[in-house]
């Protein structure tokens, strides 16, 4: 799967069972620290909303290299399928 490749991600779930606003907290305080690019932060940000069920895009479909920068900063558990679980 190359860089540019498109994936659709149906499923998103939570390692930790938390509230919306601990997840926007927690996705702040993890993107300013690490570093994140401004188009991955966006990803999560979309991920976020899609594991809160708040519809914030009907496609679900995220560029490949945004979630391998989020997994490789341990952001997300994605191993290439269309399931991600978010830390």
């Amino acid at each position: 799967m190359k860089d540019l490749d498109v994936i659709r991600i149906e499923t998103v779930t939570f390692l930790n069972d938390d509230s919306m606003q601990d997840s926007i907290g927690r996705l702040g305080q993890s993107t300013l620290e690490n570093g994140v690019s401004t188009a991955a932060t966006a990803a999560l940000v979309r991920l976020t909303c899609q594991a809160h069920g708040v519809r914030v895009d009907e496609s679900h479909t995220y560029l490949v290299r945004h979630l391998r920068e989020l997994h490789r900063l341990s952001l997300i558990h994605w191993n290439g399928t269309d399931l991600v679980k978010m830390v």
